[in-house]
Parts: structure tokens; C-alpha cells; sequence
């Protein structure tokens, strides 16, 4: 394996965007080491939070849609291209 992406930990809905990285690496700032800033989207859905599932995936869609800020924004626009939900 060459890639690793490291999430977020987080209990929230919404944890974060998490990181591509090269597992060769020998340190997190060398050069390279670094594939993608951002390159996933990680959310919670479940029963553990307090709105309702069907809230969650009612908010996850409207930020699909494009309600999200900054690069969060951004990413979730990218992912709302690759197909309908």
C-alpha cells in the first residue's frame, strides 16, 4: 500500500474532510508526502446524535445541494457532480 487517508475523529455529524497521504513518507511535512488535501468527506448518520436519521440525511442533502462554506463547500460540491442521490 502507498496511500492511507487519515479521518477526522469525531463523534459529530459532520466530522471533517480527512487527508490522502503517502504511507512512504518518512515524515508528514516532507515533500510528497502529501497526495490531497482533501479527499473524503466523512459523516455520522445514526441514532447515537440527537436530531433523527431522517434530519441527518435531510441536512446531508441540502449541503450536497450546495449549502456548504468554504472547502468543506467546495468538496461537497465536487461530490454532488459524480451523480444523483
Amino acid at each position: 500500500m502507498t496511500a492511507g487517508i487519515s479521518s477526522p475523529i469525531s463523534s459529530a455529524f459532520l466530522s471533517g474532510l480527512g487527508v490522502a497521504f503517502s504511507t512512504g513518507a518518512i515524515h508528514k511535512l516532507s515533500k510528497g508526502a502529501i497526495l490531497q488535501e482533501e479527499s473524503a468527506i466523512h459523516i455520522n448518520v445514526g441514532t447515537f446524535n440527537r436530531p433523527s436519521v431522517s434530519t441527518q440525511i435531510g441536512l446531508l442533502r441540502r449541503l450536497l445541494y450546495g449549502e456548504g462554506r468554504g472547502a468543506l463547500g467546495e468538496a461537497l460540491s465536487l461530490v454532488s457532480k459524480v451523480g444523483p442521490l
